[in-house]
């Protein structure tokens, strides 16, 4: 209001501070819900200059949001099931998705009408819906993994701890109170490193590997378990020096909690010690990697993609459970596909057999829950081409569970998905060990280190639940 001052404007904001509590209202508008939608509906105009008509409908668009009804995706990622416009509510929430969509159509607009756009837009639909395939759908169902990451206190131990991607990744850890790093490596690189890379590593362990090494327990520890495996005393002592199998030996001895590793190595070569150190959960079948792939208008979940070359109908019934259960925690409801290139029987051949004869067996076992098979890549994701020509399937496109035949069908559709559509994709993330335990890509990123620590917390603190529990 122009007949108000800067000095009223300011004491008016001071007194909402002191009636809520809140003090983050001003730089939560500005950094977040203000200048990133602001200047977006700007360029998309090529406007002139950023002037008050604009801001002011910015500022328009966000209180009329304000007073919507708050939709569930939001609610899920603030665990706020009563979240409404009231004095605790007077801005939409950062991880909004209708922010997008509602502020910088109308920044654009008031541009057009001030005459600073240099560029109109005619299709305002249509400008909204390339807005809304602009927004990352995984954005807030990581802000809900890491609410949820940050509710517990534990402990995860971060193999190759020297590589400069570790400890960015360990720094972020701590800072967001995702979980607890331990790094292992030797200290004074460590130090060294983080020194040279201008990293506060406060909050973050440093696990001398030779001291934790030497320790004589853990070396019997390793070779209690695997002295009818061919595992001597001095091949133990010898083993136990591996940063992987040191993690892992710290994590069954309940040194940890959870344990992240395999940056820099073959998949492999974390992956089997993690078999044969920690083993799968009772229960369970085959251990199973899953990707989770965030698209824009859906979240899928994929297995297996790292794990088992050729699993048969019990052992891929089994890996769909498992899979169902990464959908779960994505707040997924399974719907299950078990993939295949026949079509319902549509060709007689044994190995298309395996994935039909699970989904039956997948279906027995769990009768709750939403599966169908064997079937296409298209029956199972596209409504339009399950709908003509498969009416009786129980998934009618509609499926957040990809089940894969085999290995190479498993991890070729991911990739091929990473590299050709850019999905923003999640994983593998291993389900079934009998710990919280997950291996990354040798290539993988500080950022995916991150988000792997996050889902390890989680699945430790729900053993930790579940164990108390019983």
């Amino acid at each position: 209001d122009p007949e108000i001052s800067y000095d009223d404007a300011r004491a008016a904001a001071e007194g909402v501070i002191a009636a809520t509590g809140r003090s983050d209202f001003p730089n939560q508008v500005n950094n977040v819900l203000g200048f990133p939608y602001i200047f977006r509906g700007a360029l998309d105009v090529r406007a002139t200059t950023v002037n008050d008509a604009m801001k002011t409908a910015a500022a328009e668009a966000l209180a009329s949001l304000a007073r919507e009804a708050v939709p569930q995706v939001v609610r899920r990622a603030y665990h706020d099931d009563a979240l409404a416009f009231g004095p605790e509510y007077v801005i939409p929430k950062p991880l909004d998705p209708r922010v997008l969509q509602a502020v910088p159509p109308a920044v654009a607009k008031a541009a057009v009408d001030t005459g600073v756009a240099r560029r109109k837009i005619v299709a305002w639909d249509e400008y909204r819906a390339r807005l809304t395939a602009l927004h990352a759908q995984g954005r807030v169902t990581l802000h809900r993994v890491f609410a949820e990451a940050r509710r517990h206190d534990n402990r995860i131990v971060l193999t190759e701890g020297e590589d400069p991607r570790v400890l960015h990744a360990a720094e972020v850890i701590a800072d967001e109170g995702l979980a607890r790093p331990l790094v292992i490596g030797r200290p004074e690189v460590i130090e060294a490193r983080a020194k040279e890379m201008g990293l506060d590593l406060d909050g973050v362990e440093v696990v001398d590997q030779a001291a934790q090494a030497a320790r004589p327990e853990l070396a019997e520890a390793l070779y209690e378990l695997r002295n009818r495996h061919g595992v001597t005393p001095q091949t133990a002592a010898r083993m136990i020096r591996r940063a992987p199998v040191l993690g892992l030996m710290m994590l069954r001895t309940g040194e940890a909690d959870g344990f992240v590793g395999g940056l820099g190595r073959p998949y492999t070569e974390t992956l089997r010690p993690a078999l044969q150190l920690i083993g799968r959960a009772p229960g369970v079948r085959r251990v199973a990697g899953c990707i989770v792939a965030f698209l824009p208008e859906r979240t899928v979940i994929f297995a297996d993609t790292t794990v088992n070359a050729r699993p048969n109908a019990d052992e891929l019934a089994d890996i769909a459970a498992q899979a169902c259960e990464v959908a779960r925690l994505f707040a997924l409801e399974p719907r299950v596909a078990f993939l295949s290139y026949s079509n319902f029987g549509d060709v007689r051949h044994p190995d298309a057999r395996v994935p039909a004869e699970a989904s039956a067996l997948f279906r027995e076992r769990h009768p709750g829950l939403c599966a169908d098979g064997e079937m296409h890549p298209d029956t199972a994701l596209n409504p339009e081409h399950a709908a003509r020509f498969f009416p009786h399937s129980a998934i009618q496109g509609d499926a957040n569970v990809l089940v894969s035949p085999n290995l190479d069908a498993g991890l070729i559709t991911y990739k091929c998905l990473a590299e050709l559509a850019r999905a923003d994709l999640v994983g593998p993330l291993l389900v079934g060990l009998d710990r919280a335990v997950n291996v990354v890509n040798y290539a993988a990123s500080a950022a995916d280190i991150v988000n792997f620590a996050a889902f390890t917390s989680i699945a430790a603190g729900r053993r930790a639940a579940e164990a108390a529990q019983a």
